[in-house]
């Protein structure tokens, strides 16, 4: 039994200063901060935008240092299940450790009710602040179009996201990219990607990666309507990133606290 995944629900970009890491996507990618909280117990400070399905949180310590360098990671994803009794039965039968389902404020603030929320979470008095110049050019960021994922054993992933998830790898895309030196595979999840990226040579970012920090989250692609005019905007901020190439571009984790990003036009 899989737990019936239906989609990623949200992202959490994890930072010791969730606000100005939320205002540089604001800033950047045109993305709109709907919504700033706090989260009772820990006093953590939150701040959610949306893409389409999926919600990005930006997460932070209720304190800030000024001096210290912004800095932020992927921390990982939720995903929306179908049953979450039954995929919590499911996942613990197979030896993951899971909290008990309790119920909880969907991530956003949104009225709408979904199941497996692991938070609870309070608003903020003062509203959420827009980029000061409205006048500026704004890319058309349309979605998230996938995270990437680097793993040591490529089919060894997609059988496990498959028995205990539900997933099922895209036989269309993917393989080997031998100028990149990877092996990857998609698992589509709604609207959304997962791709499963195993390094195959001892160098370049994936194989660094995987030297450093092991299996997780390495990338986070976002779909843009005009991949020249997002590049453009971008280097207009003073942001560092590389050409385009084949609707693709990757924006220097420099330029967004130390998350990769890609940005990607499709046809």
């Amino acid at each position: 039994m899989a737990i019936g995944a239906t989609h990623i629900d949200h992202i959490v970009i994890s930072s010791n200063n969730s606000g100005a890491v939320a205002q540089t996507f604001a800033d950047n990618l045109g993305i709109e901060i709907k919504r700033k909280m706090i989260r009772p117990g820990t006093s953590a400070q939150l701040a959610f935008a949306k893409l389409q399905e999926v919600v990005l949180e930006f997460a932070g310590p209720p304190q800030v240092n000024p001096d210290e360098e912004v800095k932020a990671k992927l921390w990982g994803m939720v995903l929306a299940v179908e049953d979450i009794d039954a995929a919590v039965a499911d996942l613990r039968s197979k030896g993951y450790t899971v909290g008990d389902p309790h119920e909880g404020r969907p991530a956003g603030g949104e009225n709408r009710h979904r199941q497996g929320r692991d938070q609870r979470c309070a608003v903020c008095d003062d509203p959420v602040q827009r980029a000061a110049d409205r006048r500026c050019f704004r890319m058309r960021v349309k979605r998230i179009d996938h995270v990437g994922i680097v793993v040591k054993d490529l089919d060894a992933a997609l059988t496990t996201y498959a028995r205990n998830f539900g997933f099922a790898a895209d036989a269309s895309r993917g393989g080997d990219v031998a100028a990149l030196g990877i092996r990857n595979a998609f698992m589509p999840v709604g609207e959304s990607d997962l791709e499963f990226i195993q390094a195959v040579a001892d160098e370049g970012p994936v194989a660094q990666f995987a030297k450093e920090r092991g299996e997780g989250t390495f990338m986070l692609s976002i779909e843009v309507e005009d991949i020249d005019a997002a590049v453009e905007r971008l280097r207009g901020t003073g942001a560092r990133v590389g050409s385009p190439n084949n609707g693709v571009a990757f924006v220097s984790a420099k330029s967004a606290h130390g998350v990769n990003l890609q940005l990607v036009q499709r046809k």
